[in-house]
């Protein structure tokens, strides 16, 4: 046999080979996919983004609850459970959530409004977002931001000093933070920001 003809054969025979493991390889694994049921209760009270949807397997997804007028935040249930607007969850089920509201008190107004008070005695709600106790400074005062967390401008601070730490069961710093709650006091201003100073337990009410 002629050294072209063999190897004409062994190049027919590797081709053979390539296309028989190429057809008998298995089909690769889909990527499982969970499907993502959102709800709002009462239904009129706020919306979710996202509203929901299909997710590929180990996807995280962060959801955010905004309240309509005249609602606040309350907390999530279901495959969640947070009282914070904004939760993550993983894709490794299905998964059912379900963000809660209820209603503001109609004399109270929310902390993006607050600007707008400065010199009034008011209720204040709105979630708190960022805590801060400082301890090493003067007066030790304890700093509960809501809206948005410190430094941005766009936020309002409750503002607790170390002499009145001893009236909180908790620390307010840990207690407080990730909840929505009602401040009543005097709104005034420092820098630019909205605050109110809290002497008494009975100014906070969640």
């Amino acid at each position: 046999m002629s050294k072209g003809k063999l190897a004409g054969i062994i190049i027919a025979c590797t081709i053979a080979i390539i296309v028989a493991i190429v057809i008998t390889r298995p089909p690769p694994t889909p990527t499982p996919t969970y499907t993502l049921s959102v709800s709002v209760s009462p239904s009129v009270a706020g919306a979710v983004s996202p509203s929901g949807g299909v997710y590929d397997a180990s996807v995280q997804v962060t959801l955010t609850a905004s309240p309509a007028s005249g609602y606040i935040f309350d907390y999530w249930s279901g495959s969640a459970s947070d009282t914070t607007p904004t939760v993550t969850i993983t894709m490794d089920s299905d998964k059912s959530l379900t963000a809660n509201f209820k209603t503001a008190p109609p004399d109270a107004i929310s902390w993006d409004k607050a600007k707008d008070h400065i010199g009034e005695r008011t209720t204040v709600y709105g979630p708190v977002v960022d805590t801060h106790y400082a301890s090493e400074s003067s007066g030790q005062p304890t700093f509960l931001n809501m809206g948005n967390p410190y430094p941005d401008l766009n936020r309002f601070t409750v503002v607790i000093w170390g002499e009145n730490r001893g009236k909180f069961f908790q620390p307010p710093e840990d207690y407080y933070d990730g909840k929505t709650i009602y401040i009543s006091g005097l709104i005034d201003s420092y820098n630019g920001v909205p605050q109110i100073e809290v002497t008494s337990l009975d100014q906070i009410h969640e």
